[in-house]
């Protein structure tokens, strides 16, 4: 049972809330009044859609509130219950963003968010989704004839679709597809075990193929003896190679061995008779070095001194040129040395001056506020509102003159002072600014007297540093006179590489020695070897024969081997052949009795279709006789039923009094049709919702008289509710409000003033 609707910014409601009851609620208004949104609510609070938004008639947007104000969000809320306990669906809307959030949730705990999760939710509570809500149990405005609106050849499939037979005729259907495609794979194998080749040479194939593996192992049996004698024959012929190769590595060191002693010979004639040691040389060498290192040093520090001179010859002519600029700005500048004294001065006049203006104004402002009174007392005087300050009497004519006079001596006396207060200021003022002046340009005065002092004292620091800085300059002078460089770095150089010249003598010496040494040991070396040509050329000759051998053997087992791997190919070809032959056939049975299980299966699928159908008419049927005698008012049509014309397809039939059934298209009145539809929109909801007992009806009055529409209020209040547990009614007519067994609400909404949606009126 629906509880509780609350919706905000929804359409035209700007905050409107419902209570609902068991029985028939009643939202009865005018067109536009809200009515049909307050239901659309409903379906959007359970399912996230609507029939208009599920058929693109209208956006979300069109849900949020645009008149009189243009709103940003739209909530609605809705409490229902279901099993025994109370559950409240939220869902929020953001213009130009849709549907923002959704939530569900049992005694104040949130138990699922996020659209599609909520919808699960609740389709699993009521046992219902949208699809069969929109068409079971909420009626559209003015489509109460709905079903008949449908075409006759289409009816059927509708009524399939609700009841979720459609899923049994497509399997059918899939099943008929499957079947077809299953013969034609049967088709498709037979035809394959025809066009195989023969495989009865398979026997002659294997007795050949054992024939000519014996053969292949013998060959490889002398392959590998063979491979034996090259290998022994390769190894001798390498060792013999190798003698040759060290024979003749030798034979040319011995050559380079006397050509580098005779070169060292050559070497050592060019330098005659050497008298000096080799010893006594090197010392020679280390005494020229260890000269060479301290010239170097003496050099680098008269270097270093030298720009050290120079920078400080820079740094003092810097100094000088300070100092002159400094005597300069001190002729420029004139300052008073009593200016300090004269500035303090002159600041305690201004302050005494100001402090005398300040009082001197002070009064002024006393005196004016006096004469203000002193007026204010006259016109009242004058007026003859001024009373007795001692005792608050009137006061009579001859006091208020004395009185009178008494002020204007006063206010003469006032004004006086004040013109002479007045003229004081003035010369006071003047005097100030004057002082002002002054104390600016002692100011100044005091400015240029301590640059002066700043100068003074940056002299004296300058030439502080001047004096520690000619002291330095005369040190540097005395420590470049006491450097005394003698000789010539060139000379010493070439005094070193004459001796590093004559120290080549004795490495010579030794290298001749060390060659000779060598030469010997590769003479011993050559006569060990006895390498022999004649040795080589039978070793060579040997290998040869066994390699030519092998080569030979090794293109028969090749083609030994090519021709077994050839006919291993063909009889494993055949055996392909001969097991996909046998799989075929298996398969080929397998299909056929598949296709006969598939076939029973698309009969029972075919008869369930039919045994669903044939229950949804006899209980449709079995709810119609009730709801059409509580709903039709009139005896000429006692019975309605739903019945199937030959083609296969659902009619709507009336029973008139002979007993006889006409179809209700075509031949009933618009009134009749819609009552008679209205009738099978309740059977359907008592069949296909048993578990929500919920019905909501917009305009149910479309074509009724007023005797028709007494009835259906009458119906609606005291029949119905009997069989469903919930009615909802949209409607216009407000002689459907006695319609309501649970709660009324009536809607009002002033649209030339785009006025929200309000109820006027609520009972129940």
């Amino acid at each position: 049972m629906i509880a509780r609707l609350v919706l905000e910014n929804w359409r035209s409601h700007e905050k409107t809330e419902f209570e609902f009851t068991r029985g028939t609620n009643v939202l009865v208004g005018a067109m536009g009044s809200g009515k049909s949104s307050a239901m659309d609510a409903i379906s959007f609070a359970l399912f996230g859609t609507f029939p208009n938004l599920q058929q693109r008639k209208i956006k979300l947007d069109d849900m949020i509130m645009n008149k009189p104000q243009k709103k940003d969000n739209a909530k609605v809320v809705m409490a229902f219950t279901a099993d025994g306990r109370e559950y409240t669906v939220k869902r929020e809307l953001t213009r130009g963003k849709g549907q923002t959030s959704a939530e569900i949730r049992i005694d104040d705990k949130l138990i699922e968010s996020a659209n599609q999760r909520v919808n699960d939710r609740i389709e699993d509570l009521l046992k219902i989704d949208y699809d069969l809500f929109s068409r079971a149990v909420y009626s559209e405005q003015n489509r109460i004839d709905y079903f008949l609106e449908i075409p006759k050849n289409r009816r059927r499939e509708m009524v399939d679709e609700l009841l979720k037979i459609d899923r049994f005729e497509a399997a059918r259907k899939n099943l008929g597809t499957v079947v077809n495609r299953l013969n034609d794979r049967t088709e498709d194998k037979s035809s394959q075990i025809a066009t195989q080749p023969d495989t009865s040479q398979m026997g002659t194939l294997e007795t050949e193929l054992a024939s000519d593996r014996t053969g292949l192992e013998t060959a490889k049996k002398l392959l590998a003896e063979l491979d034996k004698e090259k290998a022994a024959a390769d190894i001798r012929y390498k060792a013999i190679v190798q003698k040759k190769a060290a024979f003749a590595e030798l034979d040319n060191r011995m050559k380079e061995l006397t050509g580098q002693m005779k070169t060292f010979e050559e070497k050592l004639k060019q330098y005659g008779a050497i008298s000096i040691s080799e010893s006594d040389l090197k010392i020679d060498i280390a005494k020229r070095v260890e000269e060479r290192k301290q010239l170097k040093s003496m050099l680098e520090l008269k270097q270093k001194r030298e720009a050290e001179l120079g920078k400080l010859a820079a740094f003092l002519e810097s100094y000088e040129k300070q100092l002159n600029e400094f005597d300069e700005k001190l002729l420029n500048l004139k300052y008073d040395k009593d200016s300090p004294a004269k500035l303090k001065d002159c600041r305690e006049q201004a302050t005494s001056i100001k402090n005398t203006l300040d009082e001197m104004v002070s009064n002024y402002k006393s005196i004016d506020n006096r004469l203000k009174e002193i007026e204010d007392s006259m016109a009242k005087l004058r007026e003859g509102r001024e009373k007795c300050p001692t005792c608050d009497a009137e006061l009579d004519t001859t006091t208020i003159g004395k009185l009178l006079g008494k002020r204007e001596q006063e206010k003469q006396d006032g004004e006086r002072n004040k013109e002479e207060l007045s003229r004081k200021v003035d010369e006071f003022t003047r005097i100030r600014k004057n002082l002002e002046t002054d104390v600016e340009a002692l100011e100044k005065a005091v400015s240029k007297l301590e640059e002066a002092e700043w100068i003074e004292n940056r002299k004296i620091e300058i030439l502080k540093e001047a004096s520690g800085a000619k002291q330095n300059a005369s040190i540097l002078k005395a420590q470049l006179e006491s450097l005394k460089i003698e000789r010539n770095e060139e000379d010493i150089e070439a005094e070193i590489k004459k001796l590093e010249e004559m120290l080549d003598y004795f490495m010579y010496k030794k290298e001749l020695d060390k060659t000779g040494g060598e030469l010997d040991k590769a003479r011993t070396e050559l006569a060990k070897l006895g390498y022999k040509e004649e040795e080589e050329k039978i070793a060579y000759d040997k290998f040869k024969k066994a390699e030519t051998d092998e080569k030979l053997l090794m293109q028969q087992y090749k083609s030994s081997q090519e021709l077994i791997s050839e006919k291993e190919r063909r009889l494993a070809d055949l055996k392909k052949i001969r097991d996909e032959v046998e799989k075929s056939k298996r398969e080929i049975e397998y299909l056929k009795d598949t296709i006969d299980s598939f076939e029973v299966l698309q009969k029972g699928l075919q008869d369930v279709q039919g045994k669903l159908r044939e229950e949804f008419t006899e209980e449709t049927n079995m709810a119609l006789i009730d709801i059409w005698k509580r709903l039709y008012p009139y005896a000429d049509y006692s019975n309605l039923k739903l019945a199937i014309d030959e083609a296969g397809d659902y009619i709507l039939q009336v029973q008139r009094r002979d007993g006889g059934w006409i179809n209700v298209e075509g031949t009933t009145s618009g009134g009749e049709r819609s009552t008679a539809c209205l009738a099978l929109r309740i059977a359907l909801s008592l069949v296909l919702t048993q578990n929500l007992s919920w019905l909501v009806l917009d305009e149910p009055t479309h074509n009724l008289d007023r005797r028709a529409i007494r009835e259906l209020s009458v119906t609606l209040r005291d029949h119905l509710p009997k069989i469903v547990d919930q009615i909802f009614v949209i409607t216009h007519e407000e002689e459907l409000e006695s319609a309501a067994s649970g709660r009324m609400y009536r809607l009002e909404r002033n649209k030339e003033e785009d006025e929200p949606t309000k109820i006027v009126v609520e009972t129940g």
